[in-house]
């Protein structure tokens, strides 16, 4: 998704959305319908242009019955590269627009109130997250902004994919790495009951910016040439002159 956000939160909120897939059953997933909260959000995705500030939102159901997780938050920056997120049930929010309740309103974890809307009401939460939309949107921002953000996976992962080092993820070849879920601690964060890390594929740089390619940035307030180079799983600038020195 290519994107634009010229202005922030003047007269309202700028948003920009783009629908990825669906429907998918987010039921086995989600906090208010799952018996067993077994599973694991995962969503991979890079960072196409140079940087991307938040807020920036994947969300799942079917409007305006959904529910969301926090990519980039507000106020954060990510530059250019790959990024590898986990986000545990109780970590998607409700978004705080009718016919959500009030109580539910950008809330995390689960929300009874949800099941309060009658009879109709109720049904049709639960078929909005069985037969879910996945959509990406950029929604307000504190700094203009001008992103191109390429999603390349969203899978569903089984609460065994759990670990807290390299070693438990052996058994698995497509998820030989543990890592970190990125998602964020606290109330609305990883849960501290749950290994700290998932097994996950290993890193990658995004394939749409090849290593080498030139680059530039501001260093000390002097211009700097370069190239991109893969570190980590992460597009860096290496430097190589600064100045035409």
């Amino acid at each position: 998704m290519s994107y634009c956000l010229a202005t922030c939160d003047v007269p309202s909120p700028p948003y920009a959305v783009c629908q990825l897939a669906g429907p998918v059953d987010f039921s086995t997933f989600d906090v208010d319908l799952s018996a067993t909260k077994d599973q694991f959000l995962e969503v991979i995705f890079d960072v196409v242009s140079a940087s991307v500030s938040g807020k920036l939102n994947l969300y799942y159901g079917q409007d305006p019955r959904r529910k969301y997780v926090s990519l980039v938050a507000r106020g954060e920056k990510i530059r250019a590269g790959r990024y590898y997120k986990y986000f545990a049930p109780n970590e998607a929010y409700f978004p705080s627009w009718p016919p959500i309740p009030a109580a539910c309103g950008d809330q995390c974890g689960p929300c009874p109130d949800i099941f309060q809307d009658g009879a109709s009401g109720s049904a049709a939460f639960v078929a909005a997250i069985r037969a879910a939309d996945l959509t990406l949107a950029a929604e307000g921002c504190s700094e203009a902004v001008d992103a191109q953000v390429r999603i390349v996976s969203v899978k569903l992962v089984n609460r065994t994919c759990g670990c807290a080092t390299n070693v438990q993820c052996t058994s698995n070849p497509d998820r030989p790495l543990c890592r970190d879920p990125q998602s964020g601690q606290g109330r609305c964060g990883w849960p501290g009951t749950l290994l700290p890390r998932v097994c996950g594929p290993v890193a990658e740089c995004s394939s749409e910016i090849e290593a080498g390619t030139a680059c530039s940035m501001y260093v000390g307030g002097t211009m700097c040439s370069g190239t991109w180079q893969c570190e980590n799983g992460k597009l860096a600038c290496e430097v190589s002159s600064c100045g035409g020195g």
